[in-house]
């Protein structure tokens, strides 16, 4: 990891984000890149068309942009010293297209995001930008809600499907980087008549045999659903973090399988790092 992308909004759980990404930084000598995306209102445009659209943009540009840049700036500087590279860019348009431009402009090895999480109808019918880069992302995302120390961090929950990709090397990379102890994670539905405990268990066994984990211990879960095993293994077990991968499912793919890594991120508390897989 060398390039870290921090989308800021100036909030509590964005500053959270931030914390952790400097961490990163500094165990892996990455640099950061802060992006603060402005959205200018373009309901203005066609309420007040007297006033005159590109008038009134330009308006909203010179009272707000330079109180954003300046705070920009202060964030960046008073983080910026001789161990950790950091910089800043004020970028302008939809946050999860910006954030999406930037990963290839920049590079990037990983996202750090703060999120509030979403439940009810808005995480139905709206969800937010965190998902969506979850979604999306051809590269990983870790997504925090509240201050994290990885040198505090003993031990990791890594949630397989048995796919064979790319969350494998995240999560052997993640635990060798942090020095965790691995928790190897299948959760299974006993409904299912052909699919046992027994299974289960036989099946994380060759899984773990042929990818050559180490340090780890291998549990499965019955659950009726994969998101709510994940999350109350992982609270039972008290976690420090959680690596799962995501398929990355959109349209009528999204809407039929959803997404366990979105629902699981969404809800947990505990940080949590995805891939498309």
């Amino acid at each position: 990891m060398k390039t870290l992308i921090v989308p800021y909004d100036f909030s509590t759980e964005a500053e959270f984000a931030l914390n952790t990404a400097i961490q990163l930084a500094k165990i892996q000598e990455a640099t950061i890149k802060l992006i603060h995306v402005v959205e200018v209102p373009s309901g203005y445009l066609s309420l007040y068309p007297e006033y005159g659209g590109f008038q009134m943009e330009n308006l909203y540009n010179d009272q707000i942009i330079k109180v954003l840049e300046d705070k920009l700036n202060h964030v960046v500087e008073k983080h910026l010293s001789g161990d950790l590279m950091i910089s800043g860019d004020l970028l302008y348009g939809k946050p999860f297209d910006s954030i999406q431009k930037t990963i290839v402009s920049e590079q990037a090895d990983l996202i750090v995001m703060g999120s509030k999480g979403a439940s009810g109808l808005k995480e139905i019918f709206v969800g937010s930008n965190t998902e969506r880069v979850i979604r999306y992302s051809e590269v990983p995302v870790l997504t925090v809600k509240h201050e994290v120390d990885f040198s505090q961090m003993s031990e990791m929950v890594f949630a397989t499907d048995f796919s064979d990709n790319k969350s494998i090397k995240l999560a052997k990379d993640l635990q060798k980087m942090l020095g965790l102890k691995m928790k190897l994670l299948k959760v299974y539905n006993s409904s299912d008549w052909a699919y046992t405990e027994d299974t289960a268990i036989e099946r994380i066994q060759e899984f773990a045999k042929y990818h050559h984990f180490k340090d780890y211990t291998y549990h499965v879960y019955d659950s009726p659903f994969v998101t709510d095993g994940i999350l109350h293994f992982s609270e039972k077990e008290k976690a420090d973090l959680i690596v799962m991968g995501t398929h990355g499912y959109t349209g009528i793919g999204h809407l039929i399988a959803g997404s366990n890594a979105e629902s699981v991120a969404n809800h947990t508390k505990i940080p949590i790092f995805t891939v498309r897989v």
